[in-house]
């Protein structure tokens, strides 16, 4: 089974937690899937039925806060 390091799991823990918070609060979303996997990397797909972010709205989008 691979593993990632505490301070990986950490980090990836506050990312998922940030994106399903604006995803909640924002989106609309009455369903939200979030798929984990480690290989070499770790990968994190969270992926909803909400609103999604209007394209003139992206400067806006707080991505690079959690990056």
């Amino acid at each position: 089974m691979a593993m990632v390091s505490d301070g990986l799991a950490d980090d990836a823990e506050v990312v998922v937690v940030e994106v399903l918070s604006n995803a909640v609060w924002q989106s609309g979303a009455a369903n939200i899937t979030v798929e984990v996997s480690v290989t070499d990397e770790l990968l994190i797909e969270i992926a909803g039925d909400g609103r999604g972010i209007p394209s003139d709205d992206r400067r806006r989008i707080g991505l690079a806060n959690i990056a």
